[in-house]
């Protein structure tokens, strides 16, 4: 009864999860590179790949004053690079893989909220669907919005959690 219930729960998130993860993950038309934002943090992490692990980053060999955001991106864009080569899709795994997190997040807190498995998988498919996910500074570029999303909708739902906690 209720332990098939739950195996089914899981099932049915890995396939979701599954499903937006190839739909986020394999596109047949590769984005080129964005000016500004996306460039300058494959630019940051490239350098940093090259010359040493660093707690600054540093646009042509100097200390970047331009791009004064904290450098988890850039680290991780950086550890990615080193494991699977320089490649425009190694440097925007990071902001993908937060993506795919912050999908799992909506789902799993809906399913807690509504009690409905196909609620959340609904919820899920609409936000991957969803053409701001997808914009310049979304989820398949090298950009902070991505890690940014992540964290906020994870400190929001951890709000809603000790608020809405039974005593």
């Amino acid at each position: 009864g209720r332990a098939d219930l739950r195996h089914r729960d899981r099932l049915i998130i890995a396939a979701m999860l599954l499903i937006t993860g190839l739909f986020l993950f394999l596109d047949a038309r590769p984005l080129p590179i964005l000016l500004w934002d996306e460039s300058r943090n494959i630019v940051n992490a490239l350098e940093m790949n090259r010359n040493g692990f660093s707690l600054v980053t540093t646009y042509r060999g100097e200390p970047d004053l331009w791009n004064t955001k904290p450098p988890l991106l850039i680290w991780l864009m950086v550890g990615s690079v080193r494991l699977f080569g320089e490649s425009d899709w190694a440097l925007r795994l990071p902001s993908m893989i937060a993506t795919l997190g912050t999908l799992a997040m909506v789902m799993v807190f809906v399913r807690r909220t509504t009690g409905s498995i196909w609620t959340a998988a609904l919820a899920t498919a609409l936000f991957a669907g969803s053409p701001g996910l997808f914009g310049e500074h979304g989820a398949r570029t090298a950009d902070y919005d991505a890690l940014l999303v992540f964290f906020s909708t994870a400190y929001l739902l951890l709000l809603f959690g000790a608020l809405h906690h039974r005593r």
